[in-house]
């Protein structure tokens, strides 16, 4: 699964599987990329977490993200206790 904000915050609480690639041309008009069917399990890993946080947390580190997590950490200390909270 690709790394983006989306990505972050759905593997947080779901475990991601294909389940099935569907070819183009499946779809009219015929897209120039590739789809897939995708499972979503939940899990409780990170039982302290909560979407909204998750969320905020990583819009802070994507406006930069070729900056490191210890950047953001100087930038926002709050950061690194949600992280603690979360037992991340």
């Amino acid at each position: 699964i690709q790394n983006s904000r989306l990505s972050l915050c759905v593997q947080a609480f779901y475990d991601i599987s294909c389940v099935i690639n569907v070819p183009p041309s499946a779809f009219t008009p015929m897209p120039k990329v590739q789809s897939m069917v995708i499972k979503m399990q939940a899990h409780n890993r990170f039982p302290g977490l909560n979407f909204s946080k998750l969320k905020a947390i990583a819009d802070i580190l994507y406006l930069h993200p070729r900056k490191k997590i210890s950047y953001h950490a100087k930038l926002h200390p709050d950061l690194i206790a949600e992280f603690q909270k979360a037992q991340i």
